[in-house]
């Protein structure tokens, strides 16, 4: 059974995620020597950054979109997000403004065009798999897997997480003396370091699933998609219908 509210969330979803996936990268280019290629810029005189107006309307792009997550239920749009899902949607937010408010935004763009990279594969391979087109869907979801593997697996703890802890070091003027800088820079480590866990964390189940995409278990893919769907509607009606059994 094709619900089409899903497919329209997976639609619109994709669609936004391309729209900041490029967005991004448009601002990204406009840095000196920060980006995925080499990260000396990235910090170089913080905390006095100077703000690029792009950035910054990067920035409140993705504030905005995060934001609306948030609330889009309450204002009666799009399916009602698990808590899960709501507890990644706020600490987005708040990392977004952390990061913007602490002076981190060169890094953070950098971050979040690394991350987003994934994202519209993701959901597009969510929108084939809701409207069960199995070629579409495996293709797609492979190809995720892959992106994933590169951009959060491998290049976000080589390039983000070394360029965060060896940077600020070599660029930034006694950041080891002043308490208040080292702390800021502990605390960023710290959630970077979270993160790349987090992203190891969530490969695994892309593994998972791939075991079962490779050993034709369509019952077994199944459970496992829906286990990890983020739409309490889709559970439920899995749940009536005896999907995810």
């Amino acid at each position: 059974m094709i619900m089409m509210d899903k497919v329209e969330e997976e639609a619109y979803t994709t669609l936004g995620g391309a729209l900041l996936l490029v967005c991004g990268w448009q601002a990204l280019l406009l840095l000196d020597e920060c980006n995925v290629l080499q990260t000396r810029g990235c910090v170089r005189g913080w905390p006095l950054l100077p703000m690029d107006i792009w950035v910054v309307r990067y920035y409140n792009l993705e504030l905005g979109w995060y934001m609306h997550l948030m609330l889009k239920h309450s204002l009666g749009l799009g399916l009602q997000d698990t808590r899960s899902m709501d507890l990644h949607h706020v600490s987005t937010v708040g990392l977004i403004v952390f990061s913007y408010f602490m002076n981190f935004q060169t890094l953070g763009l950098l971050i979040f065009t690394l991350l987003n990279v994934s994202s519209p594969v993701l959901h597009a391979s969510k929108l084939a798999n809701t409207l069960d087109w199995p070629q579409a869907k495996v293709a797609l979801f492979a190809a995720f897997a892959g992106v994933f593997a590169l951009t959060r697996v491998l290049l976000f703890p080589y390039m983000v997480v070394r360029a965060a802890m060896m940077e600020p070091y070599k660029n930034v003027v006694r950041i080891t003396q002043i308490p208040i800088f080292l702390g800021i820079w502990i605390m960023f480590l710290v959630l970077l370091l979270v993160l790349a866990a987090m992203q190891a964390w969530w490969f695994l189940a892309i593994v998972k699933i791939l075991r079962h995409v490779s050993a034709g278990s369509e019952k077994g893919l199944q459970a496992e998609v829906l286990k990890r769907d983020f739409s309490r509607e889709v559970r439920n009606v899995a749940a009536k219908t005896g999907a995810g059994a």
